[in-house]
This record gives structure tokens, sequence and C-alpha cells, in this order.
């Protein structure tokens, strides 16, 4: 169950030509897929579907001890394999998910996805947090957190309109005044070839 499951939702906020699944991502180790090594990219690799990742390998590509995985995700993940219907992004397609009081909304279109997160209000993992992501054909753009950022919420407010809420940090250790994201950016294509 819990692989056909894995499976339905997988198929759902895939890029098939992007090579990524829609964000938002809360254990991202940079935003540039192409600069380091995320087990979601080995996953699919083992599978034997095209994912966004590195061009290269050397001793500097961050996380490159991820790739240790790829041989069990290759022996134990075929019945994932079975359970995945991945298609062609020709219209939107949109899944939002609720754990506890954090509600994730991911949209895949044709020529990009985008993820978003608000509610979150632990600080589990916070330097890898992405409450928000774009990812196109033409670039991408994320949000991603600093050590002063207490919680960060991201709210749809039109078609491809976001407001960024957020709270600084209010520990002694806290010096600053106001909270601060950091921006991420790039006009470099995201393309999986």
């Amino acid at each position: 169950m819990v692989i056909s499951q894995v499976g339905e939702r997988l198929s759902r906020v895939w890029h098939p030509r992007l090579g990524l699944q829609a964000g938002p991502y809360s254990r991202a180790y940079g935003v540039d897929p192409r600069k380091y090594i995320c087990l979601m990219s080995v996953l699919m690799s083992a599978l034997e579907i095209r994912a966004a990742g590195p061009g290269h390998l050397n001793q500097n590509t961050t996380h490159l001890h991820d790739l240790y995985f790829f041989p069990l995700f290759r022996r134990v993940c075929g019945p994932l394999r079975q359970q995945l219907q991945l298609a062609e992004a020709t219209t939107a397609r949109r899944h939002e998910h609720t754990y506890g009081s954090a509600r994730a909304v991911s949209v895949v279109e044709p020529t990009h996805v985008i993820g978003w997160e608000s509610g979150r209000r632990d600080r589990f993992a916070l330097d890898q947090y992405a409450p928000f992501a774009y990812y196109s054909t033409d670039g991408f753009l994320a949000v991603r957190t600093r050590q002063d950022t207490d919680w960060v919420d991201i709210e749809e407010i039109g078609r491809h309109v976001y407001r960024i809420t957020m709270q600084r940090r209010s520990d002694p250790d806290v010096v600053h005044e106001t909270a601060a994201l950091t921006v991420v950016a790039s006009s470099s294509p995201v393309i999986n070839d």
C-alpha cells in the first residue's frame, strides 16, 4: 500500500522534462540540482528515469556519498517503478499535503514546477529548508531561510503571485532586528538533457 501511495504522489509531482519533483524542499542541500547529489535523483536514476543532477562528479560534489544508495535503490525499488505513471505536463497538476500544521503545495506545469509551504513551526534542518522553489526551462528562483529566521509562510494570492510572511527569532543570541531570507536565482535553464 505504501509503495502505491508513493508512486501515485511521485507521479503527480514529477516533471519528466526537467527531471525534478516540485517542491517545497525541507531538506535541500542547495537549490541548483546540477551542483549536488540528492536522494530523489539517485532513486529516479536507479529506476531508469532521467533525473537532474551534476554533469560531472568530483571530490567537491556536494553529497557525493548519496550515490552509495544507488545499488540499494536498484535492488529494492523495482515495485515502485511499476507504480509510477509519469506523464509529460501538458496541463497543470497540483498536489496539496498537510503534515500537522504544515501545508505543502506542489504544482507541475508544462514548462516549470513550483512548490511552497506554510505553517511549519519547527527548526529541524532549517539551514536546508527552501519554503518556496520555482524551476523552469528558463532558470530557477528559490527562497532559503537563514539562522535568524524563526518561520516562513508562503501564500498563493493569485496565479503565480505569492506573499511571503516571516518572523525573526527572538532568542537572546539573535542580534539582528529584522528577519532575513536568502533568494537564490539563476537564468540558466534547468532541463534534463
